[in-house]
């Protein structure tokens, strides 16, 4: 394995800011017109919620920073494994990239499967659940809770 020591509060910092980034990134651009869809509850618009979820993470994230930059010279010495947290973001990308061609509905269980599995998480009857059950969950909530589209790739 290829164990990498860094210092975690140097990890802690890196993290959190670039979290924060792309959390930022991501609630600057729910202003774009293409959400500009109407009003789903009366006058609470269909960026709403997403916005609240983002600005919480930009909170979380700017408190594990501060957190970092505070460690100064109590910073711990631990160990990352590179090449599973590369492979945890691959997994991600390639699940997010395969729900234009799968769907939502297909795309998710085989990542959430495949990112439980290279996190460690052995036991196959409870990832396997959560991993159909969840993404369905979500999916009845979203399109008929909610009345937003998710991608349907093949389904669709």
């Amino acid at each position: 394995m290829n164990r990498t020591p860094i210092r975690s509060a140097h990890a802690d910092t890196a993290c959190g800011g670039a979290i924060f980034l792309a959390a930022a990134v991501m609630f600057v651009h729910t202003f774009s017109d293409r959400y500009d869809i109407g009003m789903l509850f009366g006058d609470v618009s269909t960026v709403f919620f997403p916005r609240i979820i983002l600005g919480l993470i930009m909170l979380l994230a700017a408190a594990l920073a501060w957190k970092g930059l505070r460690a100064g010279a109590n910073r711990v010495l631990v160990t990352v494994d590179l090449r599973r947290t590369a492979l945890a973001f691959l997994i991600a990308a390639a699940t997010t990239a395969g729900m234009w061609w799968l769907g939502f509905l297909l795309a998710t269980p085989f990542g959430l499967i495949a990112l439980g599995l290279v996190l460690g998480y052995r036991q196959p009857l409870p990832l396997l659940a959560v991993s159909i059950a969840g993404p369905a969950i979500v999916w009845i909530v979203l399109v008929f809770g909610a009345n937003v589209s998710v991608p349907a790739g093949i389904l669709g």
